[in-house]
């Protein structure tokens, strides 16, 4: 705990210091927060210094404060109970405030006592083999916990967390036991509710009912965070198609239906009153059905008479019966939005490009790192360019953190949306609307990645695939690309649509285009060929362009010659990142990289996919045009068959047609395979065991194969995107359906 000065004992029992960073703590102990006296005596306004706070402890003398009688009486599993055993609860239980994070019990220990939810949301999971999480179920007001262990005399089989700052009745095991004996009732109740828990989790038909907490906060007043906030709470509900709630924090608690232009005013809630659950609120909250989400407004307009605990605890009611809580926060920072803000599971700190802004958000971030746990997981920059006076490495230099969305400018789509739906509803493919359904589909965790392979000329099938998923408005919010692949994604990521990029591949149909990227080198230390061609190729078409002017976020993958690295390129200059990833070892010189070099990036990962997981894509369309071995079989047997069919019809042909054809045919054998080809061949047949076992990972594999075609040959542009798009047609009921899942 970062502190100045008091002390800090290790048991808790005297908890006392002044600390410059905000609810600082990470104790075993429950603990509670002040600053200033009882009472912030006035808004905190940012961007500065935050006040000291003093942390002290919370006894059981102060919670017992509470009234247990009344809090037993809201307990489901107490309430119908008769009033001499609920008293008996109440002098053999007590109420623990815990902190957001905090480990109630670890899995395989020891039954230490029973557990009820009186506010807050914890998590019970179980942790895989990787390491990760997995969440069985999610605690809310009057669930429990550990009453398996307690009867069995068996460790716990999972872990629990608390997710926001909880209160939680508690009895210890030797209470539990004399309780379970005084109480018959109790024990039927407990033996019926574990009967019921079974029947679920043999039935498994029930799916783990989550909710996410998302904030939206900007100290710019026309930042457009709100516009913000409300596109993003309906992007959530049409791409989850999930329950998702709009929560209006502002002065008026009017800004959110002021945005949305709904008739009549909604009814504020007016915080200050004590704890409310979500039953209190229930007639209070609207249906905007445009946009099939429900709307709350909390006015925030007397905030420093709110105490945390009151948000909090209504906002944790709230999340057992939504999925998605978007909470709009004033841009006034306080005490009750500084608490909602570091109990939340996402925080969108949205700003503008101003320079001033983006300096103070800066610090805002700086400051929310002090206090939330994963800080790089949970905080997100976006900024909004509508005014954009800047480049993007210049925001996000003032910014000083990693800008995790743009919102790019409505332009003369604003005019219409100030009287009109939202841009998510009135204009859902602008590049606004785009961007912020990528986010929600981000946040649902159904983002949708599309990797795109090496494989040279045989790589032009991308283009046809790209077409069919364009025509059938295949939503992509995630591109990654190896060589070849890495060019179509690099075209249609920046702008380019599947028509003018075959456009630019049909070129090719004229050999001289062809011939015009190779640049023979005099002296081949490095490769054939310089590669300055095919870079005049990529600047001829894509310009100045960098990683941060593609419409969606794009990934290219790149491989070191000596470290033998994969190596993500996702910064910088799109026209560098292509000349790197298009290296071909011994072909085409390589990209020099430090003391090391680029080559190409199908060497070692031919179909990127592990790029798409580690981005947060959880649907995943994977492009392999690499011929596999019984391929190539057939290809070869199809080229003989040809050979075949030819020499039997030039037998009854002219002499001088035999003769040319023998001539040819000997100079085929005789030069074939060239060095290229033994080159290509041999890279392409190791590339396509990689991109073979790499495909086992994507969801859908598209694999277009043309029989009569081979690496180098560009000019065949048509039969290859023709055959892209028979393949990505043939797959389309599964592409579909994995979208629709």
């Amino acid at each position: 705990m970062a502190r100045q000065g008091g002390e800090v004992t290790e048991t808790g029992e005297k908890v006392k210091g002044v600390g410059c960073l905000p609810l600082s703590v990470d104790a075993g102990f429950p603990v509670a927060v002040e600053a200033g006296g009882s009472k912030w005596q006035a808004p905190l306004r940012l961007p500065f210094c935050f006040p000291a706070y003093i942390i002290k402890e919370m006894s059981p003398a102060n919670i017992n404060n509470l009234d247990k009688a009344a809090v037993i009486k809201k307990i489901p599993l107490f309430a119908d109970l008769p009033q001499a055993a609920q008293k008996l609860i109440e002098e053999r239980c007590y109420l623990v405030e815990y902190r957001r994070d905090h480990l109630l019990y670890r899995e395989g220990t020891p039954a230490d006592s029973f557990y009820c939810m009186v506010s807050g949301r914890a998590k019970v999971f179980v942790n895989t083999p990787s390491g990760e999480e997995r969440a069985l179920i999610y605690l809310h007001r009057g669930d429990y916990v550990g009453i398996v262990s307690l009867l069995t005399n068996e460790p716990h089989s999972a872990s629990v967390r608390i997710m926001n700052d909880s209160l939680v009745l508690r009895i210890d095991k030797k209470n539990f036991d004399l309780l379970l004996s005084d109480i018959p009732q109790l024990a039927v109740r407990l033996s019926e509710s574990l009967s019921r828990r079974l029947k679920k989790k043999e039935s498994k038909t029930k799916a783990v009912f989550e909710s996410t907490i998302i904030s939206v906060y900007g100290m710019a007043k026309k930042a457009g965070r709100t516009m913000y906030s409300a596109n993003l709470a309906i992007a959530l509900a049409y791409e989850t198609r999930k329950k998702v709630i709009l929560i209006d924090m502002s002065p008026s608690g009017e800004e959110c239906a002021s945005t949305l232009h709904m008739d009549g005013k909604p009814q504020c809630i007016v915080l200050g009153s004590g704890i409310l659950s979500y039953d209190d609120v229930r007639s209070k909250v609207v249906k905007y059905e445009p946009g099939g989400i429900h709307l709350l407004s909390l006015s925030c307009a007397s905030s420093a008479d709110i105490e945390p605990s009151e948000v909090i605890s209504l906002l944790s009611s709230i999340a057992s019966e939504f999925n998605y809580i978007v909470v709009d926060m004033p841009s006034e920072m306080d005490k009750p939005v500084y608490a909602v803000l570091i109990q939340s599971d996402l925080i969108h700190v949205v700003t503008d490009s101003g320079e001033h802004n983006l300096k103070a958000t800066g610090r805002i971030i700086d400051e929310l790192k002090k206090t939330v746990k994963d800080p790089d997981k949970v905080i997100r920059a976006v900024i909004n360019e509508f005014v954009m006076t800047k480049s993007f490495e210049e925001e996000v230099k003032l910014l000083g953190h990693k800008a995790y969305a743009t919102l790019p400018d409505l332009g003369f789509l604003a005019g219409m949306m100030a009287a009109g739906l939202p841009p998510v509803l009135a204009v859902p493919e602008c590049l606004y609307s785009r961007a912020v359904r990528r986010i929600a589909r981000e946040i649902g965790r159904i983002l949708v990645g599309l990797s795109l392979g090496s494989g040279a000329a045989l790589g032009l099938v991308h283009i046809g695939v790209i077409k069919v998923l364009e025509e059938e408005k295949i939503p992509v919010d995630f591109v990654a690309g190896s060589s070849i692949g890495a060019v179509i994604g690099a075209f249609w990521t920046s702008g380019m649509d599947a028509l003018e990029i075959e456009k630019v591949a049909l070129s090719f149909k004229k050999k001289k285009t062809l011939f015009s990227l190779a640049d023979f080198s005099l002296m081949p230390l490095h490769g054939f060929l310089n590669g300055n061609g095919i870079k005049r190729l990529f600047r001829e078409y894509l310009g100045n362009k960098t990683f941060h002017d593609t419409r969606i976020p794009f990934k290219i993958v790149a491989n070191t010659l000596r470290s033998r690295e994969n190596i993500v390129i996702d910064q910088g200059s799109l026209v560098d990142a292509l000349r790197a990833t298009c290296s071909i070892p011994a072909l085409i010189k390589p990209v020099r990289y430090g003391d090391d070099f680029f080559i190409d990036g199908g060497t070692l990962d031919p179909v990127p996919i592990d790029v798409l997981v580690k981005g947060g894509a959880s649907k995943i369309i994977a492009v392999n045009c690499l011929p596999s071995q019984e391929e190539m079989r057939k290809i070869f047997a199809e080229f003989e068959d040809r050979r075949l069919r030819e020499e039997a019809r030039l037998a009854k042909g002219s002499v001088f047609a035999r003769i040319k054809y023998n001539f040819n045919n000997w100079a085929r054998r005789t030069f074939a395979p060239n060095v290229f080809d033994v080159m290509m061949n041999t890279s392409l047949a190791m590339q396509y065991v990689l991109a073979e076992a790499s495909s086992r990972n994507a969801d859908c594999v598209i694999h277009p194969i043309l029989s009569n075609a081979v690496w180098f040959e560009l000019y065949k542009a048509e039969e290859l995107i023709k055959r892209g798009e028979e393949e990505t047609r043939k797959m389309l009921p599964q592409i579909k359906a994995l979208i629709e899942e």
